[in-house]
């Protein structure tokens, strides 16, 4: 087995406003970006949550996920977030029907990997059905905005 590694390096300015160039929204300036590590093995029809945030206020900012599965079946998956609640409790809102979906592309990833200003298909090692596969998606122009809670 080969190990491999994934580094983010976050830069940015302090006393200055930070606003979603795609939405125009205005973060506060108590604003602060908070990272959430979901490291799990899942059986089929597993949900998990990629993060759960009690506060007084947020947005999703990016989501980056990395998969490795047997098959292609985990691309089925659906991406939504509850607001206002904990779980199931609170508002539901589906933010796509399909793994790829999420990530602004369709069918499997059948173009293979991109890079555009909202997401990307960083890898994958098979075309067509990968099973191995790292994405990005930035909600710049689509924020998920909270006010209480998230997950």
């Amino acid at each position: 087995t080969q190990s491999r590694s994934l580094y983010f390096m976050t830069k940015g300015l302090t006393n200055y406003p930070v606003v979603l160039t795609g939405s125009h929204v205005s973060l506060p300036m108590s604003a602060r970006l908070r990272l959430f590590k979901t490291d799990v093995t899942l059986d089929a029809l597993d949900y998990v949550y990629l993060a759960q945030v009690n506060a007084t206020g947020g947005a999703l900012y990016m989501v980056s996920q990395m998969l490795h599965s047997e098959n292609a079946h985990c691309l089925e998956g659906e991406h939504d977030v509850v607001l206002g609640g904990n779980g199931s409790v609170g508002e539901h809102m589906l933010l796509s029907s399909g793994f790829e979906d999420y990530y602004l592309s369709g069918q499997y990833f059948d173009s293979g990997t991109f890079h555009s200003p909202l997401s990307g298909l960083t890898y994958e090692d098979h075309l067509l059905e990968p099973n191995k596969l790292s994405a990005y998606r930035f909600h710049d122009v689509d924020p998920v905005l909270f006010r209480d809670s998230f997950s």
